[in-house]
């Protein structure tokens, strides 16, 4: 167990007054110790009276000796040589506002933290000082649920600036995405602030419980293309749950812009094609296929691939190679867009959307 003691006006007892005793000594005299110094006019009846006593010597045996001693007189122990039977190891320290870490390398390289200490601010500067603000201001209301405390500690910076700015407005608007290997901090910068995104795979009991301890009230905006299987277990969570954004009125918004012969939508497959029918319904020129199918591409012609996938994933990446691939073969193939979440339309229908 790492402990921080106060050596404030505490009696501090060092023997060996070498390079080491003394850079021990000045770290305990900063820290306000009545620092007492020994060399070879050590006597053992110079501990007495002291709060901690450091073996400095050059001399391995004999600072153990002095840590076993001074053990039997229960004054607390340290030696340089990192003896196991000292009763104190000293830490390198690295203090940044609330945050405080301790370490050591246990010898293997004291002048380690002169490469550490750098890293270790920048990481926690860029990735968690913020964090660990919002953490702060959301664990009053939760002490004492330690499953809520833990459920924080899993959502992104993102996420948890949401929440922290939910505690006055105490509603809110999940913005709920299917799975997907885009960061959520790249969507998040295209919502409004009472709005935080999601994907579906997260623990959304956990969020709900914790948003129900904050007294904040919540929304789900399925960010789905379809009504299938995902929508319909999005039906099932315990809080209101928005109609899906696209509609038929956004649809023909999208699709009416591109919707000429050469024109191909590309879409994510489902059972009995039942996407690429609604598609159709909207499409009066152009050709809709499945990503899984063959792009049905043509060489007289300039190709508008259309993608209909929310957002920039594997189905996206997968349509780019086959795209580079026609192109290295000579055809002409024009790409407006990769993602219908980039689109301004959807962005502002989005914006529109009321908790």
């Amino acid at each position: 167990m790492i402990v921080s003691l106060d050596w404030k006006e505490r009696n501090v007892l060092i023997v060996g007054w070498g390079r080491q005793g003394k850079r021990i000594a000045q770290s305990y005299e900063r820290e306000g110790a009545r620092v007492v110094y020994k060399d070879l006019d050590f006597k053992w009846s110079d501990v007495e009276g002291m709060d901690l006593v450091v073996a400095c010597t050059s001399d391995p045996d004999f600072n153990h000796a002095l840590v076993e001693y001074v053990n039997e007189r229960r004054i607390f122990s340290q030696s340089v040589d990192l003896d196991e039977k000292a009763s104190l190891h000293r830490m390198h320290s690295l203090d940044l506002d609330r945050f405080s870490l301790a370490y050591s390398t246990k010898g293997a390289f004291p002048m380690f933290y002169r490469a550490f200490d750098p890293w270790i601010e920048n990481e926690f500067r860029a990735n968690w000082e913020r964090r660990l603000l919002d953490l702060s201001l959301l664990r009053p209301h939760l002490i004492g649920d330690k499953k809520a405390l833990a459920y924080l500690l899993e959502l992104s910076k993102e996420q948890l600036d949401w929440l922290v700015r939910l505690l006055d407005k105490k509603k809110g608007i999940v913005v709920l995405f299917a799975k997907s290997s885009v960061d959520l901090s790249c969507l998040q910068k295209h919502l409004r602030e009472n709005m935080a995104a999601f994907y579906m795979e997260e623990k959304f009991e956990e969020l709900f419980s914790v948003c129900r301890l904050l007294s904040i009230s919540l929304v789900v905006q399925p960010m789905f293309l379809f009504e299938g299987y995902l929508y319909y277990q999005c039906l099932k969570l315990p809080v209101s749950c928005l109609p899906l954004l696209f509609d038929e009125k956004l649809w023909r918004r999208i699709v009416a812009p591109f919707d000429e012969a050469n024109a191909i939508f590309v879409l994510h497959p489902t059972r009995d094609h039942a996407f690429q029918k609604k598609i159709e319904h909207f499409v009066q020129k152009g050709q809709v296929c499945e990503c899984v199918d063959p792009l049905p591409l043509k060489r007289n012609q300039i190709n508008v691939v259309v993608p209909l996938f929310m957002l920039e994933g594997k189905h996206v990446q997968d349509l780019k190679r086959k795209v580079e691939k026609a192109r290295k073969k000579g055809l002409r193939v024009v790409v407006p867009f990769w993602c219908l979440f980039e689109l301004e339309i959807v962005q502002d229908r989005l914006r529109e959307v009321d908790a």
